[in-house]
């Protein structure tokens, strides 16, 4: 029978897989914070398209003044600015640097709220 076997073939080496931790490993405070920016930057898009909409006003970031006048290209860059963030978080996370992780994460949702609540106001005074 082993003479049936082709020696000849390199042996397959197997190494050691990268450990990588559960995602629940991380608890929910970042998960949270990208819901929550997430959330922020939906109630920026939808406050801002509508008070454009009624009159309430001209947007405030004047990078965002060409973009805000259609509501699409408004909604897509809402949804890039979050997903670009979240990455950002996580890719901090995976290399170790979770302190930094999470305060991108506060300091972005943190713009966010000041961000919603002008928008608040704004429509709140219409």
């Amino acid at each position: 029978m082993a003479a049936d076997v082709d020696w000849s073939l390199r042996p397959i080496e197997v190494g050691q897989a990268e450990f990588r931790a559960p995602a629940h490993a991380r608890g929910v405070l970042l998960p949270s914070l990208y819901v929550s920016l997430a959330g922020l930057n939906a109630f920026d898009a939808y406050t801002t398209a509508k008070g454009l909409q009624t009159g309430a006003g001209t947007e405030a970031n004047g990078m965002m003044r060409g973009v805000a006048r259609n509501p699409a290209a408004l909604w897509a860059v809402k949804s890039s600015v979050t997903a670009v963030s979240i990455v950002a978080a996580e890719r901090m996370w995976r290399t170790h640097n979770r302190a930094g992780a999470i305060a991108t994460m506060i300091v972005s949702n943190g713009v966010m709220v000041a961000v919603a609540a002008n928008n608040a106001r704004t429509l709140a005074g219409r």
